[in-house]
This record gives C-alpha cells, structure tokens and sequence, in this order.
C-alpha cells in the first residue's frame, strides 16, 4: 500500500502531463499512412467526448502504421491515465518504444502507478535532464520510503522551478513534521507569501504552525487576511475573533471588529468592558437608528451615562425599553440609578424588585435593593439584605462598604 502522504497530488499531475507538449524531443522515424489524419482525428474526437479506451486503441494503431513516436507517447500517456499501468510496461518492451526522456517518463508512470518506486525512481534519475515534474515525483518517491532528507531535497527543486504554493506547504510540513524544524517551516513559508501571491494553503499553513509557537498575534493577523481575500467567509471572522480574543490582543481585535463589522453586538461589549464609552454610545447609537433594538437603546442609555451623567434622559431610554427587555442586569441599573440619584426612588425600589425575581441570588442586587430601602427610611429591612450582601462580598468592596456604614447608622423616618 502507498501510504498516505500530505505532499500533493503527484500521481493527477504526473498522469496528466500531456506528452504533445515535448513533441518536439521526439526523433521522429516514420512511415506514411493514408488514413492517418482520418484516424488522429477520429481518435481526438473520442478523447474529447470521453471515449478514452477507444482513442488508446486509436492511437495505437496510429504508431503502428506509422511508427511515429509522437503516437506511442500519447498511447502510453493514456494507458496510464486509464490504470492500465501493466499494460504499459509491457508495451513498452512490446513494441520497443524508443528509449528517449519523453517515453521514460510514461514509463516512470506506469511503476509508479504499480507501486514500483525503484524502478520509477531509477528511471527518473538516468533521465537525460530532469524538469520540474521529474522532481516531484523523485521527492514523492523519496517520502514514501521514508528518506525525508532526500525527499526535501528534490522537492526544493522542483519548487524553485515553479513557485508552486503547494510544493512550498509540502516544504514547510516535512520540515515541521518530518524533520522536526518548525522555525525552519515557518521562516520559509513566511519568505514564500512575502514574494508571492495570496494562496489561502500557504496562509492556513502558516498561520497553523505559527499558532503552535504562541505567535497569536501573527496568527490572528493571517486569519484576518485569509477572511478579506476568502470571500469574508464567516469561519475565518471567527478564528481571526478567538485567536485576538483569546491572546488579548484587545486592539487588533478593534480593529477588525470595526472594519469586517462582523459582530457589532461583541464589539459593543468590548467597549463597555474597555471603558470606551464615546464609542460604544455612537456606534449603539447608530444601530439603534438603523434597527430600533429595544437592546440597543438600553446599552446607549448606559454608555450616555458614564459619559455625563445626565441621568434624567437616560432613565426616560430605560424605561421605555427595561420592560421588553426582561433584563434583570438593565431592570437593577435603571432602579439603582433612580435611588442613587434620589429621584423617584420609590420606583426604583420597584425595578429593583423585578430585577431579584428574575436573578434571586445576585448579591449585586440585593445591594440595590437595600440602598433603597434605606434611602426609604425602611432601615431594618435594608440592614437585613445589607448583612446578607456584606458577609458575600466582605468590606472589601468600597462600594459596599460605604452603603453598610450609611445603613448601619439608618434611623427610621
């Protein structure tokens, strides 16, 4: 059995190398046929309307009229595209094809495909000049017997023929996997995508290995590339979001937020967590002109008001929202600023109540619920819920700590 190999599709592209492209290598030793354009072109016909065993047979017996050696390429190019991989190691002695590079190459095919990589690779290697394909298959050969360094070698050379970004990957992951030189794999695919064009197989690879150093931020950096030049496919939105998440890489993180506007939703979030009030009030603003989101009112209020504390306009934004929301965290920050700021705070005692029936453990609330019965003068029950809350939170926290100075001393109005 071949075993399974990451290197590339050596056998599509070795079956598929068209031999008329070297029929000019060819020494030509022919006879005259008079049917031969009628049978070329017969045979073409086929090929091109997939009658592939009927053209091999067609072209067959155009080198047998002829002797024409651009005939028996084609017909032992075809023979292995077909599998006939036997078949065509016999011909070749058969019907004594000649021994040129073109004709060694098929031949090179058929034991390949026979899973005869010694005489495949022998024949390679006396090949009068070896090309780009030749390279491949000999570095193909080489990682399946297990020589890695002799595999690398020839694949090197094919590459530096082409540039081809899938001989670079292969390049890459027997450096990391095979020879066990990561950094080697990572230098070299990062000199590739420098000097050459995008290629999504070159990218993924790279920034995979780069993840595994803990090079987050180069890593999210690709994603992010991969996502603009991928279609803005979700997938990579994603990874490039965890990867800057995850590495903190807060500003980056921003940064594509704001650009892909893949989730404002986060990237609010982001900004209330940041402190960034200016602009997670424009931006929820702004969505909130666009889709009229109950939510989105109710996280503009809250940005308006660490901004400048106009709490009147901000408890007019939660109130018109607080009840469709069904938010216990917007139920206590509306009733909790309506105590804070002594107005109405019989109603806000009132919000402060919804906010514990839909959150009944939530010491945070219990908090606001005390500081307004205690700004109601309903000082045993504020002491109550205000010993509950200091023996969870400690007096540790200023904030509690100062509602627990003010509501021991309470005295009833």
């Amino acid at each position: 059995m071949i075993k399974n190999t990451f290197l590339f599709l050596i056998l599509l592209l070795f079956f598929t190398n068209c031999s008329s492209v070297h029929a000019d290598k060819v020494v030509k030793q022919r006879t005259s046929s008079t049917n031969e354009n009628f049978t070329l072109l017969l045979s073409l016909d086929m090929q091109m309307r997939g009658d592939v065993i009927g053209s091999t047979e067609g072209f067959k017996k155009l080198f047998l009229e002829t002797k024409d050696p651009i005939y028996s390429v084609e017909y032992l190019r075809l023979l292995n595209y077909l599998g006939e991989f036997k078949k065509s190691v016999d011909e070749f002695e058969a019907l004594q094809l000649p021994k040129d590079d073109i004709h060694h190459r098929e031949l090179a095919t058929a034991y390949f495909g026979l899973q005869d990589f010694e005489n495949a690779k022998n024949i390679l290697l006396k090949l009068e000049k070896l090309e780009e394909l030749d390279y491949r298959v000999l570095g193909e050969i080489y990682y399946q017997d297990g020589k890695l360094e002799e595999s690398l070698e020839y694949i090197e050379k094919a590459y530096e023929i082409s540039k081809d970004p899938n001989l670079a990957v292969s390049i890459a992951k027997i450096l990391h996997r095979g020879l066990g030189k990561l950094e080697a794999g990572i230098e070299f695919l990062q000199t590739h995508k420098k000097e050459n064009s995008y290629n999504y197989q070159v990218s993924s690879t790279l920034a995979n290995m780069l993840y595994i150093t803990d090079k987050f931020g180069e890593t999210g950096d690709i994603y992010r590339e991969i996502y603009e030049k991928e279609g803005r496919n979700p997938e990579f939105a994603r990874a490039t979001i965890n990867i800057y998440n995850s590495s903190n890489q807060i500003d980056k993180l921003i940064s594509f937020l704001k650009d892909s506007k893949f989730n404002d939703d986060f990237l609010i979030r982001i900004y209330m967590s940041k402190k960034m009030y200016k602009e997670g009030f424009e931006l929820s603003q702004k969505l909130y002109e666009k889709t009229k989101q109950p939510l989105l009112l109710a996280q503009n209020a809250i940005f308006e008001y660490e901004l400048n504390h106009d709490f009147k306009t901000v408890i007019s934004k939660l109130e018109k929202v607080v009840s469709e929301l069904g938010d216990a965290s917007f139920y206590n920050y509306l009733g909790y600023l309506m105590i804070d700021h002594d107005y109405r705070v019989a109603d806000g005692v009132k919000y402060v109540k919804s906010a514990l029936e839909l959150d009944p453990e939530s010491l945070y609330i219990l908090d606001s619920l005390a500081w307004g019965q205690y700004k109601l003068g309903k000082c045993e029950e504020a002491k109550k819920n205000m010993k509950i809350v200091v023996d969870g939170f400690g007096k540790e926290d200023k904030e509690v700590n100062e509602h627990w100075e003010k509501i021991e001393k309470c005295r009833k109005k």
